[in-house]
């Protein structure tokens, strides 16, 4: 059913040269998608909990279906979905006590009951999924680290315990980050014992790599200090040709070679690095790396440009982001969506979101910055800890160890409606003779199934 609202403006209004003005933006939020008629400029429109189908209209975000209680102990730390292993999708909850699996049904299993952390505070895990070149069972194999838990291993879809990465002692005991590369596995910002202190160990930057083909043999592997570094290391991420090393204040990239050194590594920015606070935001995407740096700057990484991103969104973010390590994304390939989840709230995990379509990042004519189309999620009460893509639905899971899906069927938040509510652009009316505008008619159309309201204010 379409409908159209027709406001007129106040009785006694001038008439002189004042024109119709109507809402011609297809989109919403805090994007620019296309340019509207009638715009203030420097105006920033509002939205929140509204998406864009196509570009021809929007809708109301998908609602979190609960997906049941994950019997997780302790905090949960970090999510992890490895490929597909003997036609299985799995995923992995890991938290500070335990660690939680579950396929594409409706329940969740125990893996281990107790993988408790060595020292200091519960921290985020890392971790990457690497294949082993063997007839047994269990090739495919998770390992997961954090600077406080010395490096484990797990193989995916296989009822076994965590085991440790006892070869990697000779090299280093501890590791914040991990990832999984040209048939191996690289460690990033390590040491030989913990210093006690959150995220940084003795070498933060230093990279450990295990033998080709070959992901728990760290004795015939090899490492280097990236001793031009500047910063400690805050992420590792893997491309498709090359491993991209993240720290504090820059971005080096690493190529593989075929001879005993492995790696060539080198800078590619030496002022747009990533804090360590938000080291939970590196993400590969098809439109590059993408990550939250200094000054609440999002930056994505094209070939060896790395490009400010995200200019709209900047104030946004400066007024409202408190628990600044809490901060982490998801990005969803199937859905093109980057999105960041962060708290507004001091002394609560991230309870709001920014969604970012990453099909839409184009650079800006006159300034040549980028941007794409952003909107805003607010899920009220429900605090995430962490998430990730789960077939075609995001999965994320609450403070309380509980699951919840993303589902365009689904229209409230475990109960709770979704407060969705949009604001244009500025308009204005001709200029007339007097030293004010007034507005005579503004036309609004909608399309509903049932009946709604729709209210000027």
């Amino acid at each position: 059913m379409i409908r159209r609202t027709r406001f007129h403006g106040p009785s006694g209004s001038p008439a002189a040269q004042t024109a119709r003005i109507e809402i011609v933006e297809p989109v919403a939020g805090l994007n620019r998608q296309r340019t509207a008629t009638n715009l203030q400029p420097g105006e920033t429109p509002f939205s929140q909990n509204w998406v864009t189908v196509g570009d021809s209209y929007i809708e109301p975000r998908s609602g979190c279906s609960q997906w049941g209680t994950t019997g997780t102990t302790g905090t949960p730390l970090g999510l992890f979905t490895p490929p597909t292993v003997d036609r299985f999708e799995w995923a992995y909850l890991l938290s500070s006590r335990t660690i939680r699996k579950r396929d594409v049904g409706d329940n969740w299993g125990g893996q281990n009951s107790s993988v408790a952390q060595s020292t200091g505070t519960a921290d985020y895990y890392s971790a990457a999924v690497a294949f082993k070149q063997s007839a047994t069972s269990g090739n495919a194999l998770l390992y997961f680290t954090n600077w406080n838990l010395t490096p484990k291993t797990l193989a995916v879809g296989v009822a076994s315990q965590v085991v440790d990465l006892t070869e990697v002692y000779s090299i280093l005991s501890y590791a914040r980050y991990v990832a999984a590369f040209d048939d191996r596995i690289i460690l990033f910002n390590s040491g030989s014992t913990n210093t006690g202190t959150s995220y940084q160990l003795f070498f933060p930057t230093r990279a450990a790599w295990t033998a080709r083909g070959s992901p728990s043999d760290f004795t015939n592997g090899g490492f280097q200090d990236l001793v031009d570094m500047q910063g400690g290391g805050s992420g590792a991420i893997a491309e498709r040709d090359r491993l991209v090393l993240l720290s504090e204040s820059e971005v080096w990239a690493g190529r593989p070679r075929r001879d005993a050194y492995a790696f060539d590594f080198f800078a590619l920015d030496r002022s747009k690095g990533c804090p360590l606070v938000y080291d939970r935001t590196p993400k590969s995407t098809e439109a590059g790396t993408i990550w939250l740096g200094n000054g609440f700057q999002f930056y994505r990484l094209v070939g060896n440009d790395v490009r400010a991103l995200g200019d709209k969104v900047r104030d946004l973010l400066r007024d409202e982001m408190r628990e600044w390590r809490h901060c982490w994304s998801l990005y969803n390939a199937d859905q093109h969506t980057y999105t960041l989840f962060y708290s507004d709230t001091t002394g609560e995990y991230p309870t709001k979101a920014l969604f970012l379509r990453t099909d839409t990042i184009v650079a800006d004519p006159a300034t040549g910055r980028e941007d794409g189309v952003w909107f805003q999620q607010d899920f009220g009460t429900l605090q995430f800890m962490c998430g990730e893509a789960f077939g075609v639905n995001s999965t994320l899971i609450s403070s309380a160890g509980t699951a919840y899906r993303m589902l365009s069927s689904q229209t409230n938040d475990a109960g709770t409606a979704v407060d969705a509510r949009w604001r244009s652009h500025a308009m204005r009316g001709q200029k007339s003779i007097f030293p004010y505008e007034a507005l005579q008619e503004l036309w609004v159309e909608y399309e509903h199934d049932s009946a709604t309201t729709s209210s000027l204010s």
